[in-house]
């Protein structure tokens, strides 16, 4: 992804702001920029892709100069499913993900993460995450980044 492709899309804004703030719900993602970079947040689910029937995250931050692509799901209680939203959206962007590193947010409404250890969609996630130089958040109601 280039943030060339996104700076005249509806479903983005790219600037320098102090802070990117994703919410929906009472569940809230924080991207505070202190060093003042060029990000892209980009809203995936009824964004960019409009396809109901496909699985996606609800919002994707491109930190520009980094090349760093953070994936978010704002989700209620159902983890799993954020998992799997992550992955596919992962897949349907896997043509224009280039040299980007990934990491993935999940702010849900109540923590309550199923044993995980060897859940196959974590797992599989865990893998991506990794090759791509990424790491993997998640928390109830508020999860805060710094840059």
């Amino acid at each position: 992804m280039d943030c060339k492709d996104f700076i005249e899309n509806v479903f983005a804004i790219c600037d320098k702001r102090k802070f990117f703030i994703a919410e929906e719900n009472k569940r809230k993602y924080v991207l505070n920029n202190v060093s003042q970079q060029r990000i892209c947040k980009i809203k995936i689910d009824k964004g960019i892709i409009q396809d109901m029937n496909k699985n996606k995250c609800d919002y994707a931050f491109l930190v520009c100069a980094q090349k760093q692509l953070i994936l978010v799901e704002l989700k209620g209680t159902n983890f799993l499913h954020a998992v799997q939203q992550i992955i596919s959206t992962i897949d349907l962007f896997a043509a224009k993900i280039r040299g980007e590193s990934i990491s993935a947010r999940i702010v849900l409404s109540k923590v309550d993460v199923p044993r995980l250890k060897n859940n196959p969609k974590f797992l599989k996630l865990k893998k991506i995450i990794k090759s791509r130089n990424g790491d993997f958040k998640y928390a109830s109601r508020l999860l805060e980044d710094t840059i």
